[in-house]
This record gives C-alpha cells, sequence and structure tokens, in this order.
C-alpha cells in the first residue's frame, strides 16, 4: 500500500483546479504566494501600468477589459503573468473582482522561480498568448462591475 501524504486546504484547492498537478507542486503554488479575499469591485491589474505581481484565481469571477471587449475569468485562471514575466511588458487588461474573489498573489522573482518549474511552466508561463473569447459588454455582470467602484489592494500594487 503506497502512504498517502497529508495535503493541506490551499494545496487541496490548487489540485481541485489543476488536478494534473503533484501534491509538492500545488504545495509550491500555495506557500509561493500569499492568499487574498478581495470584495467586489477590486482592481487587480489596470492596462498599460507596470506589473509587480501575478495572481491564481481560486475563486470567483473576474472581469478581464481588453481592446476591444471583455472576458471573464473563473477559478484556475492565471491573471498579470505577462507583465510580470517580462519586465519591458505593461500590464495588457484591466481586471477587476465580479463579486468576491479569493487569490494567491505571487511577486515577480517568485513566480518567475514556479513558472520554471515543468509541471507548472505551461500554465504560468505560456509560449503564446491564450486565446480569450470577447463578450459582449452589456452583460449585466460586465455592467455592475464596470460600474463598481475600485477598492485598494492594500499593500498590493497594480
Amino acid at each position: 500500500m503506497i502512504p498517502r501524504r497529508r495535503v493541506d486546504k490551499g494545496a487541496q484547492a490548487v489540485l481541485d483546479l489543476w488536478t494534473e498537478l503533484r501534491v509538492d507542486d500545488a504545495r509550491a503554488l500555495v506557500s509561493g504566494g500569499i492568499p487574498l479575499h478581495l470584495a467586489d469591485g477590486t482592481l487587480l491589474t489596470q492596462a498599460g501600468m507596470v506589473g509587480r505581481e501575478a495572481f491564481l484565481l481560486l475563486a470567483g469571477t473576474c472581469l478581464v477589459e481588453l481592446d476591444g471587449g471583455a472576458v471573464t475569468a473563473g477559478a484556475g485562471s492565471v491573471i498579470g503573468e505577462i507583465a510580470v514575466l517580462d519586465r519591458r511588458a505593461r500590464r495588457t487588461a484591466t481586471v477587476v473582482a465580479c463579486g468576491e474573489v479569493d487569490v494567491l498573489v505571487y511577486d515577480p522573482p517568485t513566480y518567475s522561480q514556479l513558472a520554471e518549474r515543468p509541471a507548472l511552466h505551461p500554465r504560468l508561463a505560456p509560449a503564446r498568448p491564450r486565446t480569450l473569447q470577447v463578450v459582449d459588454l452589456t452583460d449585466s455582470a460586465v455592467r455592475a462591475a464596470r460600474a463598481a467602484e475600485p477598492q485598494a489592494l492594500g499593500s498590493v500594487r497594480t
């Protein structure tokens, strides 16, 4: 019989989202990030700004406003990785919490180290930008998110 290792709550949440990960990779993701619970309307990133952190969305939904439209990002989505991995790049989208969300926040050195792990690399450092489907901005959730006042993230800078 193979001994089972105890999996902490944070690592289990990551394993539930990314089922192909090994426990040690999930634990690395959790231990490397700062867990935050964010309120509806919280601004995570602002297009054109320098990126100082990346986010792993554990629960909830965010509105990702791009040139020409918007998409929603749900649990398991990585936000802000482009500007963190390429220090010359600026934020490519404005991202706002649609309702309460739980995230793990990573500083650039930690995120870069995690992205070098073979099992995490495809998720954290995609070779090409992900294709996103643009949705109609008249959707009631999108209107509500855009109308909400962005709230500061405290010590996290966007």
